[in-house]
């Protein structure tokens, strides 16, 4: 069975003073580069949640995102893949550096 590669990406900005239109219009651009990998691998999976500012430990935080793409392809290309996806996360980061990118990226194998 061909294995499942889960590709996760998580931005946020610590700081409540940003707006939701505000974060939407710095993220765009960069989730555009994760939507052109789905489409050159076909149609596969992919979500996009907006999470609101919140509280948390008594410290207010800002927006954040996270976006989740699953690809079904063969072994060795789910691991150019991954460095492919690493290479992108690193270019957000680059792009976006008041923000906080992370990133994950696990291929798993069903049997």
């Amino acid at each position: 069975m061909v294995p499942v590669t889960v590709l996760t990406l998580d931005i946020s900005f610590h700081d409540d003073s940003l707006r939701e239109i505000e974060f939407r219009d710095a993220v765009s651009p960069y989730l555009s580069y994760l939507d052109s990998l789905r489409g050159a691998l076909g149609k596969n999976n992919y979500a996009v949640d907006y999470c609101p500012p919140e509280n948390r430990n008594g410290k207010p935080t800002g927006w954040s995102l996270r976006c989740i793409l699953t690809i079904s392809v063969g072994k060795n290309r789910a691991e150019h893949l991954i460095l492919l996806f690493e290479a992108i996360v690193r270019l957000i980061d680059y792009e976006l550096p008041d923000f906080e990118v992370d990133a994950n990226a696990e291929i798993l194998h069903f049997s």
